[in-house]
C-alpha cells in the first residue's frame, strides 16, 4: 500500500512539473514574440513575473533588462537586471529556447550603455572595452562598442568643461505624461506647435494605439502664448487617427511641415495656412519622397532649397541629410547629399535652418556625439559651403537622446525635445537660455492690424513684404485672425516695401535696415503706430481663448445620417470593397483594384445624384488583442476607420460632406473560440477580421 501511494505520489508530482514546465516554456514563448514585435512594454509584466520564479536566471534577467532599457523613462532599472546577466553568458546563446539559462555578450554592452546613460563614465568605459574583447569583430554590436567608446570620452570632456546655459522644462501646460517633442515655435516666440501622443481631451483616439509600442498615434498640437502664459494646446484639424508629427513651420508661418508614417513608408508632407486652419496635407513631390524613410525636412527662409533627412541607399549610412533646390516650375530639382562634412555613418536627423538662412541645426549619433543624438550646428561660409559641425556642448546635450532643436530669431533661445530626470512623461519639451551665443543680425517687425467695428480680422488681411531693387518674390504673412497679432522677418542691409491690406483698406510704408544693424524688434506698439483700420481711435482688445471642447458622452458613437429620400427610390447600382485584416490591423490598402474602382465610380455618382448612401460593417476575430483591450474595441475601430477614410477619400476628390450619407456603420465579433495551437493559422481566423465597405 505505501509502495503504491509512493507511486501515485511521484506520478502527481511528476505531472505537475511538466504542466508548469509546459506554463514556464508558453509565457516565455509568448513573452520573447512579443520583443520581436518590439512591444517591449508590453513583454515587460510577463518577464519580471518568469524572473521572480528564477532570479539567477542569466537569460531571464538579460530579457528584463532589454524591457527597460528600451522603455522611455525606466531605462536605469535595467542596471541591476545586466549586471546579474553578465554573471553567466554565452557566445552560442539561443534567444528563442526556454531552456536557455545563459545571457548573449550583448549584455556587457548594454550594461556600458545604462552606465553611460547614467553619466557612469568610467565604468560604460570599462564594460564597453570588455565587450570588444569577449566579442569578435564580426559580431553586429561591435562597430556600436567603438562608437559608445568615444562616446563616453566625449562625455568626459563635455561634462569637465560645461557652457553656460539655463535648461527649463515648459511646464504642465504644455508637456503631459505622455510623450511630448518635436517644439515647432514661430518667429516671434507667440505660437509652438509640438506632436503630443497624449489622450485627447474629448478621448476621441481612445482606441487609436500604435500595437508596436501600445502609446496612442502621434498628434499635432498648437499653443499659443498670451502675456508670457501659454494657452491650452489645442489639436490642429490636420491630425487623423494614424502618426503625424510635426517637423518645421516656414519662416511666414504659411506652411507647415509634418511627418507621416504611411504604414511604414515615413513621407513628409506640407499643409497651407487658411485663417485659423490648416489645409489637406499633401506630400511633397519631386525627388523628396521615395521609397526610403523621409523623416524631418525644413525650407530655407527665401523658400529655394528644402533640406530633408532620408535613409536612401546613396548616403553615407543610416539617415542622412539632403537638399535639393527649387526649380523654376515650382518643382525641386533632384536632390543632394550635403557629404561627409555633416553626414556621418550614423544618423542624423532634426534639421533646422535659422531665419538668418545661414545658421543649420540638426542632430546626429555620429560626429563627437556624447551619447545617442546630440545637437549640432553648421554656418554657411563665404563660399556657400557649410562649415565643420559643433557640438553644443553638456548640458545643451546630455548622454541620451537631444533631438529637434529649434531656436529663437535672435538665437540667444532654443527649445529641444529631450529625456531628462524630473520629467512630466515620456519625453517632455524643453527652453533653453543660450548664454554664450551671439545674436543674429536679423530685425523682427511686429504688431497688429485690426478694423474698427470688427470683432476679427477678415480673411483676406495680409502683409505683403517686397524688397526693393531685387528679384526675390514678395513675402506674404497673414495676421493671427483671433487677435490680428502680425510678424516678419526682415534681412539687414536691404530697403523694403511694406503693404498692410484687408478688404477696402490698404496702407504703404518703406522700411530700411541698414548692413551694419544688431538684432532688433521693430514693435508697432511701441516704435510705430499699429495698423488700425476705419474712422475712429479702437483699442484692441485681449484676445478670446478657444471655447474648451464638449465634454464627451461616456460611449463614442459613430456617426450616422439618414439619406432624405428612401433607399429604395435611389435604384442605384451597388458598388462594394472588402478589406480582410492580418491580427490587430486596420488600415485600408489603397492600391486595390477593388477599393479604387469603387471610389471612382462613386464620385462619378456623386457628380450625377447628390448623393452616396454608405453603409459599413466591419469585424473582429475571437483572437486576444491586447493592444485594443477588447476585440469588440478592434472591431469598432476598423468601423469608425473605415468611415473616416472613405469620407476623406471621396471629400479630397471633389465630392461634398452634404453628398456623403452613412446609413449604417456596424461592428461585431465573429467566429471560432481562440485556440493556441492554432494561432498561427490565418485561415483560422483572417476570415472573421474584415470591414467591408458598400456604396449606394
Amino acid at each position: 500500500m505505501k509502495k503504491n501511494c509512493f507511486i501515485i505520489l511521484f506520478s502527481c508530482s511528476l505531472l505537475g512539473a511538466y504542466a508548469q514546465d509546459e506554463t514556464f516554456k508558453q509565457k516565455f514563448k509568448e513573452a520573447n514574440t512579443l520583443i520581436e514585435e518590439n512591444q517591449y512594454k508590453v513583454a515587460l509584466p510577463l518577464w519580471l513575473k518568469l524572473q521572480e520564479s528564477a532570479p539567477s536566471n542569466a537569460n531571464l534577467n538579460y530579457k528584463v533588462g532589454i524591457c527597460y532599457i528600451s522603455s522611455a523613462n525606466d531605462k536605469k532599472k535595467s542596471l541591476a537586471y545586466f549586471e546579474r546577466a553578465i554573471a553567466n553568458t554565452t557566445k552560442n546563446y539561443d534567444p528563442f529556447s526556454a531552456s536557455e539559462k545563459k545571457a548573449p555578450l550583448d549584455a556587457y554592452l548594454y550594461l556600458a550603455n545604462i552606465h553611460h546613460i547614467s553619466y557612469n563614465l568610467d565604468k560604460a568605459t570599462s564594460y564597453y572595452k570588455t565587450f570588444k574583447k569577449v566579442a569578435t569583430k564580426k559580431h553586429y554590436l561591435y562597430k556600436k562598442a567603438d562608437l559608445g567608446l568615444k562616446q563616453s570620452n566625449n562625455a568626459k570632456v563635455a561634462v569637465a568643461n560645461p557652457v553656460k546655459t539655463t535648461i527649463t522644462n515648459m511646464g504642465g501646460t504644455i508637456n503631459s505624461a505622455y510623450g511630448d517633442y518635436s517644439p515647432v515655435i514661430a518667429v516671434d516666440e507667440s505660437s509652438i506647435y509640438f506632436t503630443s501622443r497624449r489622450l485627447r481631451k474629448d478621448s476621441s483616439n481612445l482606441y487609436y494605439v500604435d500595437f508596436i509600442d501600445g502609446n496612442y498615434f502621434e498628434d499635432i498640437y498648437v499653443s499659443h502664448k498670451y502675456d508670457s502664459t501659454w494657452s491650452e494646446p489645442e489639436l490642429l484639424n490636420i491630425s487623423t487617427d494614424g502618426h503625424e508629427a510635426v517637423i518645421n513651420i516656414s519662416t511666414d508661418g504659411q506652411t507647415l511641415f509634418m511627418f507621416r508614417d504611411d504604414s511604414g513608408d515615413g513621407n513628409i508632407y506640407t499643409s497651407k495656412k487658411n485663417g485659423e486652419f490648416w489645409s489637406e496635407p499633401e506630400k511633397i513631390g519631386s525627388n523628396v519622397n521615395l521609397e526610403s524613410r523621409e523623416t524631418h525636412a525644413h525650407i530655407t527662409p527665401n523658400g529655394n532649397s528644402l533640406y530633408f533627412t532620408s535613409n536612401r541607399p546613396d548616403g553615407q549610412g543610416g539617415k542622412d541629410i539632403y537638399f535639393c533646390k527649387k526649380l523654376p516650375n515650382g518643382d525641386w530639382a533632384k536632390a543632394q547629399n550635403l557629404g561627409n562634412v555633416i553626414n556621418s555613418p550614423y544618423d542624423e536627423d532634426g534639421v533646422f535652418i535659422h531665419p538668418d538662412g545661414k545658421t543649420m541645426y540638426f542632430s546626429s549619433n555620429g560626429k563627437n556625439s556624447i551619447g545617442d543624438y546630440d545637437i549640432f550646428y553648421s554656418t554657411l561660409d563665404s563660399v556657400g559651403k557649410w562649415t565643420t559641425p559643433i557640438n553644443m556642448g553638456y548640458p545643451v546635450n546630455s548622454t541620451d537622446d537631444d533631438i529637434f532643436f529649434v531656436t529663437s530669431t535672435d538665437g540667444k533661445r532654443g527649445y529641444f525635445s529631450s529625456f531628462k530626470e524630473g520629467g512630466l512623461g515620456e519625453k517632455d519639451i524643453y527652453q533653453i537660455e543660450l548664454e554664450e551665443a551671439e545674436e543674429k543680425p536679423l530685425t523682427l517687425l511686429k504688431g497688429y492690424m485690426a478694423v474698427i467695428g470688427m470683432k476679427e480680422l477678415p480673411d483676406d488681411a495680409e502683409v505683403i513684404v517686397t524688397t526693393i531693387n531685387s528679384d526675390e518674390q514678395p513675402k506674404i504673412y497673414s495676421p493671427r485672425k483671433r487677435d490680428g497679432k502680425f510678424c516678419a522677418i526682415l534681412e539687414p542691409g536691404k530697403d523694403y516695401h511694406i503693404v498692410y491690406s484687408t478688404l477696402k483698406y490698404r496702407k504703404e510704408e518703406d522700411l530700411y535696415i541698414p548692413a551694419s544693424s544688431k538684432y532688433q524688434e521693430i514693435n508697432r506698439a511701441i516704435n510705430l503706430d499699429d495698423v488700425i483700420f476705419g474712422d475712429s481711435t479702437v483699442t484692441i482688445a485681449e484676445p478670446t481663448l478657444p471655447t474648451p471642447p464638449i465634454k464627451m458622452l461616456d460611449t463614442i458613437k459613430p456617426i450616422v445620417t439618414k439619406p432624405i429620400v428612401k433607399e429604395e427610390e435611389l435604384n442605384l447600382e451597388e458598388y462594394s470593397y472588402t478589406q480582410y485584416f492580418g491580427y490587430n490591423k486596420n488600415k485600408i490598402d489603397r492600391r486595390n483594384p477593388t477599393y479604387i474602382n469603387m471610389v471612382e465610380e462613386s464620385v462619378k455618382r456623386a457628380k450625377r445624384t447628390r448623393r452616396l448612401v454608405i453603409s459599413i460593417k466591419s469585424s473582429a476575430s475571437k483572437v486576444p488583442s491586447k493592444t485594443f483591450r477588447t476585440n469588440d474595441a478592434l472591431a469598432y475601430k476598423r468601423a469608425i476607420d473605415a468611415q473616416r477614410h472613405i469620407k476623406n477619400e471621396l471629400m479630397s476628390k471633389g465630392v461634398s460632406a452634404k453628398y456623403i450619407i452613412f446609413k449604417e456603420v456596424d461592428s461585431s465579433v465573429n467566429g471560432p473560440e481562440y485556440k493556441t495551437e492554432e494561432a498561427t493559422d490565418p485561415e483560422i481566423y483572417e476570415k472573421h477580421q474584415y470591414v467591408t465597405i458598400t456604396i449606394r
